[in-house]
């Protein structure tokens, strides 16, 4: 049975995060072909996607977590949704997004995979993750991809604190402001680039990982030491053939289980950030 919008979300239409997300979603849906293409069913990106979920998973695991209720903020075509799903761990799993063409596709994708009992957790839900206001409390929040699009991060801290349970579970992916490539242009004298140039803010490891007030770090690390997208851009002058060429090996060199993995070992450099929070009783 789908959510009832009229029952889940506030009315708040004209606040500014709210208007950011409405900005967000609709560019996000103009590029929903495109990362279906891309994304989905790539060999790399199905493993990234993967470990991501199977990352949370554990953690949630060793604190034995199981039969929770998960919201995945921004879930998009559901890219980390089915994997968390298959995890086992995982009662329901409300899938939200602002863009109603991703939400399409993940029901499309939902109905391909309806032989897996998995899939049946999932529930796509459109709306805005600050305007939701949930009829039980959830387990777990967790965004992929997502934080480096919203203006104010402890907004996103205070929202899910309303959002979970005592106890409960704030999963954080997004990348690293200081990756290896924009470390070595800051060297240079240069200004650090965005992954992405439509990203409100991106954030340093160490300020992911940083002390916050009602929430205890329960895990850090990194993943990808570096970002084929960051590697390619002084090539962007180089001539159609000469360009094509290194973005190839680039990619090569970049989109492999190995040097994904390895951004584990010097976090700091990564060009992902992988955090688990946990919220305390008490805002001490």
């Amino acid at each position: 049975m789908p959510l009832r919008k009229d029952n889940i979300f506030m009315k708040r239409e004209d606040s500014e995060l709210h208007r950011e997300a409405l900005r967000q979603g609709q560019e996000y849906s103009r590029k929903m072909v495109e990362e279906y293409d891309t994304l989905w069913g790539q060999p790399f990106w199905d493993y990234v996607r993967k470990s991501r979920a199977a990352w949370m998973a554990a953690r949630l695991a060793r604190a034995g977590a199981h039969g929770l209720r998960a919201l995945d903020a921004g879930c998009g075509i559901g890219f980390t949704a089915f994997e968390a799903a298959a995890s086992g761990l995982f009662s329901e799993i409300v899938a939200l997004d602002m863009s109603g063409e991703a939400l399409a596709i993940g029901e499309k994708l939902r109905a391909e995979q309806r032989r897996t009992q998995a899939a049946e957790i999932i529930k796509f839900v459109q709306g805005d993750f600050f305007m939701l206001q949930a009829d039980a409390p959830f387990d777990v929040v967790y965004m992929h991809e997502v934080f480096e699009h919203i203006p104010s991060a402890e907004a996103v801290f205070a929202k899910a604190r309303d959002l979970l349970a005592p106890g409960g579970f704030l999963m954080i992916s997004t990348p690293n402001r200081d990756r290896l490539f924009n470390r070595l242009r800051v060297a240079a004298g240069r200004q650090r680039l965005l992954i992405d140039p439509f990203h409100v803010r991106e954030y340093s490891f160490s300020e992911m990982a940083a002390a916050r007030t009602g929430w205890r770090l329960e895990a850090a690390t990194g993943r990808q030491l570096f970002d084929i997208n960051c590697v390619a851009a002084p090539f962007a002058v180089a001539g159609n053939a000469a360009r094509n060429f290194m973005e190839k090996a680039l990619r090569v060199a970049a989109e492999n289980r190995v040097v994904y993995r390895a951004g584990a070992l010097c976090p700091g450099v990564s060009a992902e950030i992988l955090v688990l929070f946990r919220k305390r009783a008490d805002r001490g």
